[in-house]
């Protein structure tokens, strides 16, 4: 078709028809790929003077976000990704009306195929959110726009979730040398700044390793959420945090973390309870 059906950031989609198949095609706006780093040139200097971290750190998290943009115009790599993931992930049919047990069993398939990408695969659709999902009347569920997919190196896999571990920040000398390993400390940092920003980071992953923590977790409880949105506050009125030069935690967490908060999100807006207790499990006994 001449006119577009459908149209995104950085590209549309026209109606198309090959023997007997209807095909959708996506087409890329011309230049895209290439504004990309010259938009980002941009944004350093501007990003920089609001975080107050210099321009090679700045560098350090800016390469991986771009990194990730270059992949999403990639779209022979999109499909292939999309192709290796939904194989390896086969959805699963619900035959249920939609009350609390089709809501919950929704919920479990969104958990269950992000765990096993997480756990299993190693890398993981880093865009989950409503618009990416189909939810359709029989109870499957579609996932679409495999454009945005990060691929999770082996050594900051395992300190990630060794982080999250239950009660890691009681054993003090391991998450102590946990969080300089994946720079959330960093060597210059005063003996004050360590044990201000130890005790930040204990908070933190204590309340984002919740779902984690048990065999069942209810997403519609508005307390959790309501804490998880004042996290924000720390940031904005830590006088420690604000005047802190550098910039903090691992690159490879971007878009794993974004991955967690996007799902978290979804399972919320669906009221979901989910059995969270899966293949992380052999991570927290490791």
């Amino acid at each position: 078709s001449r006119k577009s059906v459908a149209a995104a950031s950085i590209g549309q989609v026209h109606r198309a028809k090959k023997d007997d198949l209807d095909l959708a095609v996506k087409i890329q706006y011309p230049g895209v790929a290439s504004s990309i780093s010259s938009d980002l040139k941009m944004v350093r200097p501007m990003v920089g003077a609001m975080f107050n971290i210099s321009q090679a750190e700045m560098n350090h998290y800016l390469g991986e976000v771009e990194g990730r943009l270059m992949e999403e115009t990639d779209y022979k790599l999109e499909l292939e990704r999309g192709i290796k993931i939904c194989e390896a992930c086969p959805d699963q049919f619900l035959k249920t009306n939609p009350d609390q047990e089709t809501r919950d069993r929704v919920g479990q398939i969104i958990w269950d195929f992000y765990d096993f990408q997480i756990h299993n695969l190693r890398e993981v659709h880093a865009d989950p959110h409503p618009g990416n999902f189909l939810f359709r009347e029989d109870g499957t569920v579609g996932v679409i726009d495999f454009g945005c997919v990060k691929e999770l190196p082996e050594d900051f896999y395992h300190r990630y979730f060794q982080i999250m571990r239950p009660a890691i920040s009681q054993e003090k000398e391991e998450f102590l040398s946990l969080l300089f390993e994946l720079q959330f400390l960093l060597k210059d940092d005063s003996e004050e700044q360590v044990e201000h920003f130890q005790a930040i980071y204990a908070e933190i992953l204590e309340l984002l390793g919740k779902p984690f923590f048990s065999d069942e977790f209810d997403f519609s409880d508005e307390s959790y959420f309501k804490e998880i949105y004042s996290l924000s506050d720390i940031y904005q009125n830590d006088k420690m945090v604000r005047k802190a030069k550098a910039g903090r935690g691992p690159k490879d967490a971007i878009y794993l973390n974004r991955t967690y908060f996007g799902i978290y999100n979804i399972l919320h807006m669906l009221k979901a309870r989910i059995r969270t207790r899966s293949a992380v499990d052999n991570l927290f006994l490791a």
